[in-house]
């Protein structure tokens, strides 16, 4: 079992290098502006402008905005998560080699790598999420068509959110998700019984949400961290950390990065890429 504690040391090292380690669960609701792309007059019809470039979240990736300074940052020290992991990581090459940047992270991960602790699991994982985040923003393109800037960060999320974000901590767990991923449910769908909740954050241009699924033991903190074209269709993506907890000891269970698109409005999310 995870004490609170511990839990918020775990939390705090999301890919959150600007927000100076807050638990999103302390922040109760979320003021969020609708990211609706613009409209333009064409000869009497209304039809959508090209998104903005890239929209980033500067709280999680501070002073990233464009491919260049994602490069950049990901050779930056950032000592704040990584001390974290040589720390959690008794005994590693972590513990030894003491990565500063995720270029450094990376290049031990290559060594064979594996975190030795719980704790070092979860700083590792968090390390994960923000470097694949990063390699993906580098190689961005900009899109001519947005969807998933349209989407409110409130309850009707569920309508499109895709079931791949519950985790799975059994095969009959992955078989249900992926069954309910083909057939292109939504999360509201595979699991009615939930409850979301918003979470604000003082930060303009932050967006949480938390998901309660008491009947799976299941608690799921999503948090926005990127709009851009990351897979070179034209079509916008949406890049989401998700934090899976045991809602009983909230216990942390795994963090993960989601690439998001979708190719019309309201339409469930379709996974492009998962790290």
């Amino acid at each position: 079992m995870l004490p609170k504690a511990r839990l918020l040391v775990v939390l705090m090292l999301l890919p959150i290098t600007g927000c100076k380690r807050q638990h999103p669960e302390t922040h109760k609701e979320l003021t969020t502006a609708n990211a609706v792309s613009a409209t333009r007059e064409d000869a009497g019809n209304t039809e959508p402008s090209p998104p903005s470039r890239f929209e980033i979240s500067t709280a999680a990736f501070l002073g990233v905005k464009t491919p260049q300074e994602a490069t950049a940052k990901l050779a930056q020290e950032d000592r704040d998560l990584f001390t974290e992991l040589g720390n959690g990581a008794s005994g590693s090459a972590a513990k030894r080699e003491k990565p500063t940047n995720c270029r450094e992270w990376r290049g031990i991960k290559s060594k064979g790598y594996l975190p030795l602790s719980d704790l070092a699991q979860e700083v590792d994982d968090g390390a994960k999420v923000f470097c694949e985040a990063l390699e993906l923003l580098e190689k961005a393109q900009p899109a001519r068509l947005s969807h998933v800037r349209k989407i409110d960060w409130d309850a009707s999320i569920f309508e499109v959110l895709p079931p791949d974000i519950h985790p799975a901590t059994s095969p009959e767990d992955r078989e249900r998700i992926r069954e309910a991923s083909e057939k292109r449910l939504s999360f509201k769908q595979f699991r009615p019984a939930a409850k979301f909740e918003r979470i604000r954050k003082e930060l303009e241009g932050e967006r949480f949400f938390r998901i309660e699924d008491l009947d799976a033991n299941s608690v799921i903190l999503g948090r926005f961290l990127a709009f851009a074209d990351v897979d070179g269709d034209g079509i916008d993506d949406m890049l989401i950390s998700i934090i899976n907890l045991d809602a009983e000891s909230e216990q942390f269970l795994e963090q993960r990065l989601f690439a998001l698109t979708a190719k019309g409005d309201r339409q469930v999310l379709k996974v492009v890429r998962v790290e």
